[in-house]
């Protein structure tokens, strides 16, 4: 059989795996609107001091973060496979049940066994938000780090005063967004603007700040969005009771 003969007739297969890698990217999606459920709840049963539900919930957390990293290397796994297949024909194809397995049981098994808690858990994002917005239920005050394993920016991060205002604007922070090559946070508009007028890559307008960003870097920072708010109710309430006692001393 020749090579382009190989070649075409591993096209379906190629074309079935890529339909594979989308349904992951499916389940990804869901996983993400579940945890976002998860974490509502939590806080309200925190408020509640349900403290032993708030527990499970957490333990649940843990459990979409697990299935979530499976789904990134099943991912990966059926791209690489697909993209083998495509280059190399039927030979690529004939173990690739093999391949795909043992594939991904190296993975996970690294995932497993060689991570720590504060690899896995510690460093993503929605953990970091379902653990600071427990926290924040009843403390003021940054909230220490997570595992005892925490890597120095983790400890930067919850030992540091967060500033409310965005570092472009010198104004608080209006739907605060951070990118994620860096980890600063800008108002939405302020950033994107920046981002639009300059060159590219665009350099990070914090100062020391080595690393680039672009708009698809950003993300909304909900933890950073809900500081801000817990401020402006705060001043409000201030407000309120100095006028109430300049009314009394009058």
């Amino acid at each position: 059989m020749s090579r382009s003969s190989q070649l075409s007739g591993s096209v379906p297969v190629a074309s079935k795996l890529s339909q594979l890698v989308l349904s992951t990217e499916d389940m990804q999606d869901k996983i993400l609107r579940a945890i976002a459920a998860c974490t509502d709840a939590a806080i309200d049963l925190e408020e509640a001091e349900e403290d032993a539900q708030v527990q499970e919930l957490e333990a649940t957390m843990r459990s979409f973060i697990d299935l979530q990293a499976r789904l990134v290397i099943e991912k990966s796994t059926l791209a690489d496979l697909r993209n083998q297949i495509l280059s190399e024909g039927h030979a690529a194809e004939a173990n690739w049940v093999e391949y795909y397995e043992s594939m991904n049981a190296k993975e996970w098994s690294k995932w497993s066994n060689e991570y720590s808690d504060g690899d896995k858990y510690g460093r993503n994002d929605a953990y970091r938000e379902f653990r600071e917005r427990l926290w924040e239920v009843n403390h003021d005050e940054p909230m220490p780090a997570l595992f005892e394993d925490a890597s120095d920016d983790e400890l930067i991060m919850n030992t540091q005063v967060v500033s409310l205002n965005c570092p472009l604007t010198c104004q608080l922070f209006e739907e605060p967004v951070k990118s994620t090559v860096c980890k600063h946070s800008f108002s939405k508009h302020a950033i994107m603007d920046y981002i639009r007028q300059s060159s590219s890559p665009t350099p990070c307008p914090v100062s020391g700040c080595s690393r680039s960003i672009s708009l698809a870097d950003l993300k909304p920072d909900r933890i950073l969005e809900r500081k801000v708010a817990r401020h402006q109710i705060g001043r409000t309430d201030r407000d309120n009771d100095n006028e109430y006692e300049a009314f009394d001393e009058a």
